[in-house]
């Protein structure tokens, strides 16, 4: 199942932007960690991907398949 998602964070995330992009609530922990500068757990694999390259410019900082 799909659903939609939207975040705003004005001035880091271009208004208006979208994105095609697939994304889980498992990324979420990946990527809040990395917004908020923190590091994440070494002691086990995590499945999420780091999205803030996608929030703040459309890319993925990572390679999302």
């Amino acid at each position: 199942m799909r659903v939609p998602g939207s975040f705003r964070w004005p001035g880091s995330i271009p208004a208006g932007s979208r994105t095609s992009a697939i994304a889980a609530n498992m990324d979420l922990l990946p990527t809040l960690a990395t917004l908020a500068g923190a590091s994440l757990p070494s002691d086990r694999t995590l499945d999420g991907m780091d999205l803030s390259g996608l929030l703040k410019s459309g890319r993925p900082s990572s390679k999302i398949e």
